[in-house]
């Protein structure tokens, strides 16, 4: 019969085998791509037929050797850096150094440190992760080595095409390997630099100085010196540059004229006499005279003169920012003509300002207010008894005072103390409670306090913490909970969704105070979980439990807590019982007795081969049986009470029924009952009464209860059996 060879397939388009789908060298087909795949003995996956099952791209390949001093991984550009036998010896290339380009090819496959492997120099790479691509993409030599899709940029960086991206994939990716051993592209070039050629008749990079002359002709202008017969015309934007940083500038932008300093230094234009800036008509604009006034003018008439003490101004003044009045306790005096010795002045006495309203004889009202044009908003104001008021936004209702009779400054219903530049911390009453709020913040609340007391209205502690000592929590005014030097002290029982305890043995005491070292401790220690037994003092007495934690097994120890007696062994998934290394899935000593205990206790048997089949054994109703699980059977059963050797197997391969010494295959010590007996292919069997002899299927001989004889064939009375 032929050979049927049945592969791996997907009908899916795009669908591709991962690394557990196939064995080494095991194929796989898309039937709707119309490719093959494969896995290399690394365990990467491969196509090995081109997308859309065209002919295959010849590659040309060279044997190399990574000298590189650490591995290269597949996909590597590498350049040549010496021979090695029949071997080229490559090296990581690198677009950022000279001495590591060009590269030559790139590598099919990771290598060791002064490993040999497949160099392709032109033609496909597959099973490489180009994930990081898009298909069609231009693959460059980076600046530290490796691929990228973006040139390498700056003269200090060579730029090498080496490739395409053929196919994105993380594990089956393809690359056409196309500029593998060709020189290097023409390199990067910063601004103002050149290609020059040395003495070596190389090519070098220089900066760009042109320096245009022709001595003697005199359509140029010599650089080192020149006068000008005629206008030198500038067009718009083009600069008349004085500087060796381009620091002045004069020009025309088309619109406007500048006489701009870029530089670090100071624009001078000075004058041995006056220097005036006048308009196109001749008006005056500014005049500055010598050692004397500076005149600035507003349509040709002066507006405002320095003096040799100030200024004098022909107007009025309006002042955008502010207006300072110096000298010794200098005064700026607001009055109102209308009234009686009413006015309010700003002076300045030392290092002291002070504000003053005046009505006649008394102090006046001191008001800050908004002004729409129209009408005015209160915002602040001083009365004469020093209260101090600042009013909402509508300036209809003061929110804030400072009280002077009562020595108290009052914050009005949600009227907020803010502190911090991002209002973090606030402090307010909104009509109802009372709140300090720092959830704007981004640091902590902190409140500091030599020692810090929380209480009720009634003076009952809430919170009481104590310089360099404890701090106590408590319920209805008994402390309940205290730091103390080592931790804290609880005074009645923990509830608590989570307890995580960080050391590096983390333990928790479970200490009784109403015995005598009988107490327990859980710890973790060394990579172990331990329940053990401590005295009073914390001490370690005896192991009860113990987990690996690295291994996963658990042991359970005797009474002594020095040896493991019930141990699961993870790594092997056995159980010992009575042994601290079981030795199968379940073990049990043999000094020590097995015993299920259960109404119907019993053992189960689960093939999990194709059959399936199940079988148990175990007492039911009172009788030990065998039971066929999957046929629903009771093959063998044996009732309470049964007598000594009712069923025995000698090592002879004898069963004895009553017997213990049976001497033949079967040797009964009593009545044996059956239906039919078998004999060297003749069957005794007993139908309605009667025994039949039977060979070959057809009765010969009949006996029935009455003693009949019936006979197939002839009776010989007369013959001697033997």
């Amino acid at each position: 019969m032929a050979t049927k060879i049945i592969h791996k397939k997907s009908s899916v388009a795009a669908s591709i085998p991962s690394a557990g789908d196939l064995a080494p060298g095991e194929l796989a087909l898309n039937l709707a791509d119309q490719k093959i795949y494969s896995k290399t003995t690394a365990g990467t996956i491969i196509e090995m037929a081109p997308q859309g099952g065209g002919a295959a791209t010849s590659t040309i390949t060279e044997t190399c050797k990574n000298v590189s001093g650490g591995s290269l991984a597949i996909g590597t550009p590498v350049y040549a850096s010496g021979t090695a036998g029949n071997s080229i010896e490559v090296q990581a290339a690198r677009a950022d150094t000279a001495g590591a380009m060009p590269a030559i090819g790139i590598l099919a496959g990771t290598l060791a440190d002064e490993a040999e492997g497949t160099l392709v120099l032109t033609g496909f790479i597959q099973g490489i992760n180009t994930s990081s691509f898009s298909e069609g993409d231009t693959l460059y030599v980076a600046a530290t080595g490796g691929l990228t899709t973006t040139p390498p940029a700056g003269s200090g960086n060579l730029i090498q095409n080496i490739g395409k991206v053929v196919k994105v994939h993380l594990n089956s990716g393809s690359i056409m390997v196309t500029g593998a051993g060709r020189a290097n592209a023409t390199p990067n070039l910063d601004d103002g630099d050149i290609f020059i050629g040395n003495s070596s008749n190389q090519a070098t990079t220089a900066s760009l100085t042109t320096e245009v002359q022709n001595i003697g002709d005199s359509r140029y202008v010599n650089s080192t010196g020149d006068t000008m017969t005629g206008n030198l015309s500038f067009g718009d934007s083009d600069k008349a540059i004085f500087g060796a940083g381009s620091d002045l500038q004069i020009y025309h932008d088309g619109n406007n004229s500048y006489v701009s300093e870029q530089g670090q230094g100071v624009l001078y234009i000075q004058g041995s006499n006056n220097v005036q800036i006048e308009s196109a008509t001749g008006e005056n604009m500014a005049v500055f005279l010598a050692d004397n006034a500076v005149e600035l003018y507003y349509d040709n008439s002066k507006k405002l003169a320095t003096t040799s003490t100030g200024i004098d101004v022909t107007g009025r003044i309006d002042a955008d920012e502010f207006i300072v009045v110096s000298g010794s306790n200098p005064r700026l005096q607001v009055q109102d003509t209308d009234g009686t010795n009413q006015f309010s002045f700003l002076q300045q006495q030392g290092s002291d300002v002070f504000l003053r309203a005046r009505n006649d004889t008394v102090d006046g009202r001191i008001v800050f207010a908004g002004y729409g044009g129209a009408s005015t908003t209160n915002r602040l104001d001083i009365n004469s008894a020093g209260d101090v008021r600042f009013w909402d936004e509508t300036g209809a209702s003061a929110k804030l005072v400072w009280d002077t009779s009562e020595e108290a400054l009052e914050f009005g219903d949600n009227v907020k103390a803010t502190f911090g530049v991002g209002a973090d911390l606030k402090i307010y009453h909104d009509g109802s409670n009372s709140y300090i709020d720092d959830t704007a913040g981004t640091g902590d609340l902190i409140i500091k306090a030599n020692n810090f007391k929380v209480r009720s209205t009634s003076d009952e502690n809430y919170i009481n913490a104590n310089s360099n000592g404890a701090l106590s929590l408590f319920y209805d005014n008994a402390a309940k909970l205290s730091t103390t030097a080592t931790g804290i002290d609880v005074t009645g029982a923990v509830v608590a969704d989570g307890l995580t305890v960080d050391h590096f043995a983390p333990t928790i005491l479970l200490l009784e105070n109403d015995t005598t070292n009988l107490d327990s401790r859980i710890q973790q220690n060394g990579g172990l979980f331990k329940i053990q037994n401590v005295d009073d003092s914390g001490s370690f007495l005896k192991n009860r439990m113990i987990l690996d934690q690295a291994t996963g097994n658990i042991s359970f120890y005797e009474d002594t807590g020095t040896t493991a007696k019930l141990t699961w062994d993870a790594s092997n998934e056995s159980l010992g019982i009575g042994m601290s290394t079981p030795s199968s899935t379940f073990a049990v000593d043999s000094t020590k007795p097995f015993r299920i205990s259960s109404s119907a206790p019993n053992v189960n048997f689960v093939e999990t081969d194709a059959s399936n089949q199940s079988w148990a054994a175990g007492s039911y109703g009172g009788t030990f049986a065998v039971r066929d699980i999957t046929g629903s059977g009771y093959p063998l059963q044996i009732e309470a009470g049964t007598a000594d050797n009712t069923l025995y197997l000698d090592n002879s391969n004898r069963v004895g029924i009553g017997t213990n010494s049976p001497t033949e295959k079967l040797d009964v010590n009593g009545t044996a009952k059956a239906t039919t007996f078998e004999v060297n292919g003749w069957t005794i069997t007993e139908s309605g009464g009667s025994l039949y002899f039977a060979t070959g299927g057809t009765n010969k001989m009949k006996l029935d209860a009455s003693g009949n004889l019936d006979v197939v064939g002839s009776v010989n009375s007369n013959a001697t059996i033997t």
